[in-house]
This record gives C-alpha cells, structure tokens and sequence, in this order.
C-alpha cells in the first residue's frame, strides 16, 4: 500500500510539473507571437520609409 501511495505522490509531481511546463511553453509561444507581430510592423515601416525615399 506504502508503494501505491508513494507512486501516486510521485504521479502527481509529475503531472504537475508537466503542466507547469506546458504553460511555460504557452508563454513562448504568446512572447514569439507577440514578436513576430512587432517584426511585421517595423518591416511595413522600413517599406513606406523606403517607398517615400525612392
């Protein structure tokens, strides 16, 4: 029982780190997301900035 009850702890642990692993990925994602956005922005800037210069 002593076994069950230790491996069921240890089941826990790992699911909860898992699930702590997923979000921070989750929050990756967001910030890459968030970047890439930015990216795209400051590049339409470059090509009206360009376009006006030529």
């Amino acid at each position: 029982m002593k076994m069950n009850n230790e491996i069921r702890a240890l089941v826990l642990e790992l699911d909860r780190k898992q699930r702590v692993t997923i979000d921070k990925i989750d929050n990756v994602n967001a910030r890459i997301d968030s970047i890439s956005d930015e990216i795209r922005e400051i590049i339409l800037l470059c090509n009206d900035v360009k376009s006006a210069l030529n």
